[in-house]
């Protein structure tokens, strides 16, 4: 299957950009509060956690159900906010921090959506950073050193020993698979529900998030040098680095298998339609700092941040298609198929800057031809073409895009 996706070369006659309808639209909810966390449950109901912005032992909860226009105060503690989850509309966990010597946190949960909290874990010596919730009745909270999960809705607590002594993120796919990312850097895997967890990854960047779609697919977001993203394909045993950008990358999460975004340390997020493979760069409000943000699906999303700021789409967050004579359209370009390896197709994007007769073949690791996906001349734009392997061994495969001033080739892997 083959199909255009935009052709825009007699448009660069008149202009050098056009601008899609507006993408983010500015809330400030209160210019003293550093929001801090956003979870939203569907489109209209959505929670933020916050703080005063030059003091720590404060937090307030904030619930909206008309999208974000219009946000409520729920509560507020004389303590430091340290994580919130809500498993739906109702069920609710919030930790905080309490000063001290020693500090000591406290987990209290909700059953009506916020309006009230009833205390369910003290944890002396230091606070819950990390929350998750699979149901109603499973969950997980991580001090600094411990790992302890529920199976009665909080009101019971095992603590379960683990390799790394400082758990930064956890997420379970379902009752028994899990993941947790470590402050040394290292990423663990339970098979048991938890109960024992295998180190299947140590990297030499600095990590600060995870995120895994399914079983096979999960995503990495740090920095070294610079900031990265890694993928694997593999449930996590080994890794690549698939998008790299000049300052670090502190959150990172999916809406579906396909559409993804990272947040940088910046005013800015990325976004990936492709499973990571390519990112649009989204320039928000330099005047802010972003913390956090939520997408309910592959359009609807908030970013928010210091001094009360919240961001909102409803259109994916895309804010301009660049089409200056000298960017990126305006260029041959073949690009990483995906998803990558695939099973049994796959999809191959190319572009092509001027009318053109286009080449576009497979190979296999021999190099014999095993498919033409084009041959016919073609007028400039951006084009996607789907290869199916289902008639094909599993092996490595080669992709070779050719015109009569261009040509490039790339690798592909068929599992089955």
């Amino acid at each position: 299957m083959k199909k255009l996706l935009n052709i825009a070369f007699s448009l660069l006659i008149f202009t050098n950009y056009c601008l899609s309808q507006p993408s983010w639209e500015k809330i400030i909810l209160d210019t003293t509060k550093n929001l801090l966390f956003v979870q939203f449950l569907n489109p209209q109901t959505g929670y933020i956690g916050a703080k005063n912005m030059n003091t720590y032992n404060t937090t307030y909860i904030y619930k909206t159900t008309n999208s974000g226009s219009i946000w409520n105060n729920l509560v507020n503690y004389s303590a430091e906010f340290d994580c919130m989850y809500f498993v739906d509309a109702n069920t609710g966990f919030l930790s905080v921090t309490f000063p001290g010597f020693p500090a000591h946190g406290q987990l209290t949960k909700t059953i009506n959506g916020g309006n009230s909290w009833e205390l369910v874990r003290t944890e002396n010596g230091g606070g819950m950073p990390n929350l998750y919730f699979f149901d109603h009745m499973t969950g997980w909270f991580s001090g600094y050193q411990k790992l302890y999960k529920t199976i009665d809705g909080g009101n019971g607590w095992t603590e379960i020993l683990i390799p790394s002594l400082y758990l930064y993120r956890i997420l379970f796919l379902d009752f028994n698979k899990g993941y947790y990312l470590s402050q040394d850097n290292r990423v663990f895997k339970t098979i048991n529900a938890g109960m024992n967890w295998n180190e299947i990854y140590i990297s030499n960047y600095i990590l600060n998030d995870l995120f895994f779609t399914d079983t096979l697919n999960g995503y990495l977001a740090g920095k070294l040098d610079s900031g990265v993203v890694l993928k694997t394909s593999n449930g996590g045993y080994t890794w690549n680095r698939i998008f790299t950008t000049f300052k670090q990358l502190k959150k990172l999460k999916f809406s579906t298998s396909n559409v993804g975004y990272v947040l940088g340390d910046t005013n800015r997020i990325f976004r990936t339609s492709n499973g990571g493979y390519d990112w649009i760069v989204e320039n928000l409000d330099s005047s802010y700092k972003f913390n956090d943000f939520w997408f309910v699906n592959a359009y609807t999303g908030w970013v928010i941040g210091e001094k009360g700021i919240i961001m909102q789409t409803i259109n994916g967050g895309s804010t301009r298609i660049n089409l200056d004579l000298n960017e990126s359209l305006l260029t041959f370009l073949l690009n990483q198929n995906y998803p990558n390896p695939f099973n049994p197709s796959t999809n191959i994007k190319y572009q092509i800057s001027k009318n053109s007769f286009v080449s576009l073949k497979v190979f296999d690791a021999l190099g014999r031809e095993v498919e033409t996906l084009v041959n016919e001349k073609q007028s400039p734009g951006i084009y996607e073409v789907t290869f199916d392997g289902s008639k094909l061994s599993s092996g490595i495969y080669f992709y070779k895009l050719e015109t009569e001033n261009f040509s490039d080739v790339k690798r592909m892997v068929l599992v089955k």
